[in-house]
């Protein structure tokens, strides 16, 4: 799959600094109106919390968001997250850092005004703003405002959070089946019923989300075939 172009809607600006709200110059605001409020956030992960998605090991993020009183936050957490991401390091997560290189929509996130790679903001009709992870960008189609995902563009990061993560190592081969299991455990309930077109679809969607080494014989014959 080709990296998908970045769909047409409200150019984003980020706050000068943080997690907090702010507000950028008039010159600089988007001129579609998006709605509501959406909390500053930090990304986790840790190694033995893994998923598959488009033929990759890759993994499974931990959000912490910037709110105060949940997830272990303070009421003075409304800027970063620390009580939410202390309480997931206690769980063995780490915080990813916030300058991780990666391709999404098309750029490469490296030197984003944000200062976070991972994490845009938005103006909306709220003071606050609306921020989002890179690869969810608003799409306006008339009066409807819409958050495609470039999946490319967030597996890119993931990939590097993995890389991240091992430091030079390489993922045991305990971790992909584990990761792996899932998705074939559910591919699996729908072998009985293939001929129904439902069934069907999201039994080769599974199986696609596998990587090519670790799809068993039973499910090979949904596996995606190359053009």
């Amino acid at each position: 799959m080709g990296t998908r172009p970045a769909p047409a809607g409200p150019a984003y600006q980020p706050p000068p600094a943080g997690l907090g709200p702010a507000r950028p110059p008039t010159s600089q605001r988007p001129t579609g109106v998006l709605q509501g409020w959406r909390p500053g956030f930090v990304l986790l992960a840790r190694l033995d919390r893994l998923e598959v998605s488009g033929g990759l090991v890759l993994p499974d993020l931990a959000r912490a968001d910037a709110v105060a009183g949940r997830g272990g936050n303070t009421s003075a957490d409304t800027v970063d997250p620390a009580g939410w991401v202390a309480s997931l390091e206690r769980q063995g997560y780490r915080r990813v850092p916030d300058d991780l290189d990666f391709e999404c929509w098309g750029a490469r996130r490296a030197g984003c005004a944000s200062g976070c790679t991972y994490r845009d903001w938005y103006e909306t009709d709220r003071v606050a703003g609306r921020w989002s992870e890179a690869w969810t960008r608003p799409k306006v189609l008339g009066s409807v405002i819409k958050w495609p995902v470039d999946w490319d563009g967030k597996r890119a990061f993931q990939q590097q959070v993995l890389k991240w993560l091992l430091n030079g190592s390489e993922l045991d081969s305990d971790l992909i089946e584990a990761a792996c299991a899932p998705a074939i455990e559910i591919a699996r309930a729908y072998l009985g019923n293939v001929g129904n077109h439902e069934a069907a679809r999201r039994l080769k969607h599974l199986v696609a989300q596998l990587p090519l080494e670790h799809i068993p014989s039973d499910l090979a014959p949904y596996a995606p075939t190359k053009d």
